[in-house]
């Protein structure tokens, strides 16, 4: 445990991934929008970032979020109404996890909102925990909102948006037959 230091701190430069553990659950507060990270190898996607501070340990750090775990918050809270609010986070099965002959393609979560003793989210003064405040995310990140999920949706099935095939898409380099209108 840390001990009480008479410096206050002003600004984190840098912050911790907070790791999730199969079967142990942690509370979180999530205190920014979701957003996109740097991309760090070319052959995989950047990912998808939230800033969050552990409830019962005070730890605050990064969230490394599984495209399944963004999009049942981005589906169930929209308008990034998650923000500043809390969760229990349970990961229920591991990638690369083997179940029967199968193997787990990525990591499954049981998320739960949660309600904080003496927390009201829309009142800012209501817990003392300066971390507990919006934090915004750095200035030049993504925000992934409804509309880049729909974007992401969208050119992983090779549509435009507009239900129409893109030339990159399965359909067309197959001769697919749909046009474009």
């Amino acid at each position: 445990m840390a001990t009480k230091s008479k410096f206050v701190k002003v600004r984190a430069v840098t912050a911790s991934v907070l790791p999730f553990r199969s079967g142990q659950p942690r509370v979180l507060m999530l205190l920014s929008p979701m957003y996109v990270g740097k991309k760090i190898e070319a052959k995989k996607e950047a990912a998808t970032l939230v800033h969050a501070v552990d409830c019962e340990t005070g730890e605050e750090g990064i969230v490394l979020c599984s495209a399944v775990m963004r999009s049942q918050l981005t589906e169930s809270y929209q308008n990034q109404s998650y923000v500043r609010r809390a969760f229990e986070f349970v990961k229920v099965r591991s990638a690369g996890e083997k179940i029967g002959d199968k193997t787990v393609a990525y990591n499954h979560f049981s998320i739960s909102e949660v309600a904080l003793p003496d927390y009201d989210k829309d009142d800012p003064d209501s817990i003392d925990y300066a971390a507990f405040k919006n934090v915004p995310p750095p200035p030049d990140a993504v925000l992934v909102t409804d509309a880049v999920i729909a974007a992401e949706r969208a050119k992983r099935l090779g549509e435009d948006g507009d239900g129409s095939m893109t030339a990159n898409s399965p359909a067309s380099a197959g001769g697919g037959t749909k046009a474009k209108r």
